[in-house]
C-alpha cells in the first residue's frame, strides 16, 4: 500500500508549461486526473461504438 508521502515525478518537453507545473502532485489528484481521461475516452468511444452500430445497413439492389 502506498503511503501519502510517495513522490510522483512528471516530465514535460514544454519549457513553459514545466515551469508553471506545481513540483509536488498529490496522488490522489494525480489518479483522479488519470480517471477523468478514461471517462473521456471511453464516452469518446461509446458515441463511435453507437454512431457505427445504429447507422441502417446500406441495401444493395439489383436491377435487370
Amino acid at each position: 500500500m502506498a503511503s501519502k508521502d510517495d513522490n510522483l515525478i512528471v516530465a514535460s518537453t514544454e519549457v513553459d508549461e514545466a515551469l508553471a507545473t506545481p513540483t509536488v502532485i498529490d496522488g490522489d489528484e494525480f489518479d483522479k486526473a488519470r480517471l477523468d481521461q478514461r471517462w473521456r475516452e471511453f464516452c469518446l468511444n461509446a458515441e463511435q461504438y453507437v454512431a457505427e452500430t445504429t447507422r441502417p445497413r446500406p441495401q444493395v439492389r439489383q436491377t435487370a
